[in-house]
């Protein structure tokens, strides 16, 4: 569920003037490596 509404604030972000002009697959792509960033982030902080 935590994924679910991470992608559901990342959607609402795109809304934002300066990501307004990508396409759905550009919008998909960020999305997807802004997860796995976050998801990297989280992993590297959870092992200290």
């Amino acid at each position: 569920q935590p994924q679910a509404e991470m992608l559901a604030q990342w959607r609402e972000a795109l809304n934002i003037p300066l990501l307004a002009p990508l396409n759905e697959e550009e919008q998909q792509r960020l999305v997807s490596v802004a997860s796995h960033l976050l998801q990297q982030s989280a992993w590297c902080h959870y092992k200290g």
